[in-house]
């Protein structure tokens, strides 16, 4: 059976992007079902990152799709962490999820979150309106 980290480099041509390398590695340790809960993505979408197919259809959705993995493997594997213009440093994974809510009108701090997230904030993966 090939491992996980040999399935990333055949299919990202040899050298890994860093996350890749550790998404790999965590699924080889842990298994790709736990390592797809640990960061929040279903094991088909860990599986398509691995084999480099997950975003590669063109539209520029897809592409940000692949970038909010890569925030999430960051923040939850390398312990990386982004500059917030609101909370300050927080970790990667958490700037994701931030993103990613709802507005929320009844919390003060969601509502000001919206608005940074979609206002320039150089973190943010969500177009200006």
């Amino acid at each position: 059976m090939t491992s996980s980290i040999e399935k990333a480099r055949e299919a990202w041509g040899g050298e890994l992007p860093e996350w890749v390398e550790a998404l790999a590695r965590e699924c080889d340790a842990h298994g790709q079902r736990a390592t797809a809960s640990r960061i929040g993505y279903s094991q088909t979408v860990v599986n398509h990152v691995l084999s480099n197919k997950y975003g590669q259809s063109g539209e520029a959705t897809a592409r940000g799709k692949l970038s909010a993995v890569e925030m999430a493997v960051r923040g939850t594997l390398l312990q990386q962490s982004v500059t917030c213009p609101l909370l300050g440093e927080i970790p990667a994974d958490r700037c994701n999820e931030n993103q990613k809510a709802p507005w929320a009108s009844h919390n003060p701090t969601r509502v000001l979150l919206y608005r940074a997230c979609r206002n320039g904030c150089v973190n943010s993966r969500i177009k200006p309106k």
